[in-house]
């Protein structure tokens, strides 16, 4: 299904959301709401504004997620991550292979998906505490920040600590413990710190 695009549009890959987003669309939604439905589908969100102080501010909050606007192809600047357009012709202003403009004011996802590099999980031994801490985490991550609560973790070595979040930043993910606290981007990388939730 297309996303419906308006005087300035900021669509984004959602494959790219969830490389850089530790809960995914999940997380993406609890922080920013639901947008309307015909503004995203399967591949893509439509973010848009009226203005363009409006537009630089959506712009400058993805980039300070981690997504990437435009890179270099061939020595030509393309969009990567995101692309802009702006009316009354929807046009793109550089290049961008994984995006259709319609010309009824739509656009839909023409390139192929990419899957997100996440850590893996070192210790294989201890599998069941860990998907046990990664459940717990992405459960966490779903909910609104305001609904947000702290995570009791601890290690095999006696430490314990509380998991925590800090949105709008890469490395998200915040366990306060005796000795100080540690940032993660990813909820694998709490756990293969040795972190584990509760029992």
């Amino acid at each position: 299904m297309p996303v419906i695009l308006q005087c300035f549009s900021l669509v984004i890959r959602r494959d790219r959301i969830a490389a850089v987003f530790p809960g995914g669309w999940a997380q993406f939604v609890a922080e920013r709401g639901l947008p309307p439905e015909e503004w995203w589908d399967d591949d893509l969100v439509r973010l848009g504004a009226m203005n363009n102080f409006q537009f630089e501010m959506l712009v400058n909050d993805a980039r300070a997620l981690g997504l990437r606007l435009t890179s270099k192809r061939d020595e030509r600047e393309v969009f990567q991550d995101m692309c802009v357009l702006a009316s009354p012709e929807n046009r793109l202003s550089l290049p961008c292979n994984w995006i259709d403009v319609r010309p009824d004011g739509t656009a839909s996802f023409a390139g192929s998906r990419r899957k997100p590099r996440r850590p893996r999980i070192k210790n294989q031994e201890r599998m069941e505490h860990a998907e046990r801490t990664l459940d717990a985490i992405l459960g966490l991550l779903a909910l609104p920040p305001a609904e947000r609560f702290f995570l009791p973790l601890h290690r095999r070595d006696g430490a314990t600590g509380t998991l925590r979040t800090e949105p709008g930043t890469r490395r998200s993910l915040v366990v306060d413990g005796e000795a100080g606290h540690e940032t993660f981007r990813w909820a694998e990388d709490v756990v293969n710190a040795g972190w584990e939730v509760l029992p």
